[in-house]
């Protein structure tokens, strides 16, 4: 992983952080840390949900990561939103509008 990190670094230097998140996602299709980067089988999406991060949400959907796919708990990165102390409706909205479903919360 450290080599593929590295060349990242070096093939994104100089551009906006947009772009750089964009480039890592791209590097990233096909391996493991795509799916599920924790045991609990939580995905990036899941954990920038949890955290508020709206513009790595953004990017990571037009990327086609999916806010309907479910950790191993059967929780969607909508219920880690909803979950978290960030509290942020901005990333709540976007994710329903993106298709998150809150009829299907644990």
């Amino acid at each position: 992983m450290k080599p593929l990190l590295i060349k990242w670094v070096r093939t994104c230097k100089g551009g906006d952080q947009s772009n750089c998140i964009e480039c890592l996602l791209n590097k990233l299709k096909g391996t493991k840390f795509e799916c599920e980067i924790e045991d609990e089988g939580a995905t990036l999406l899941m954990l920038a949900a949890q955290r508020g991060l709206k513009d790595l949400v953004e990017v990571m959907t037009r990327n086609g990561y999916k806010v309907t796919k479910i950790d191993k708990a059967g929780k969607s990165a909508l219920f880690y939103c909803i979950d978290s102390a960030a509290d942020d409706a901005d990333v709540l909205e976007f994710i329903i509008k993106e298709g998150g479903d809150l009829g299907k919360v644990n």
